[in-house]
């Protein structure tokens, strides 16, 4: 198991990396939160580094939007990987993953654009 990491670049990015399984996700979530639940601006997610996740990741995107959403952050998520895009899909869920506007209505396809 590789435990998730995450981490917030001075350019407002975050960036998540490593594994989102039911092992790791208490974890990530717990150390999350402030990264999420500071700050006013849009908040976008990069998750090009997931190597492995199940339905607790997709829980966890979740609850990242929902607490961003709690304290009037807008949140949106890049390079999502295609098996957390599978569970979205089949789960109907898809549609509530914003997206960071390069994929035109596909969950993260497409590199980060920073206009």
């Amino acid at each position: 198991m590789t435990a998730a990491s995450v981490k917030l670049g001075p350019d407002g990015l975050m960036n998540v990396s490593g594994e989102l399984t039911f092992d790791t996700v208490a974890a990530t979530l717990k150390r999350s939160r402030p990264l999420v639940e500071r700050g006013s601006g849009p908040l976008l997610v990069d998750l090009a580094g997931i190597t492995r996740t199940d339905s607790a990741g997709l829980a966890l995107l979740i609850e990242w939007v929902r607490r961003a959403k709690a304290v009037g952050r807008e949140l949106r998520y890049a390079n999502m990987p295609e098996q957390m895009q599978a569970i979205a899909r089949v789960s109907d869920l898809d549609h509530l993953f914003p997206q960071d506007g390069t994929g035109a209505g596909d969950l993260g396809d497409g590199p980060i654009q920073q206009d």
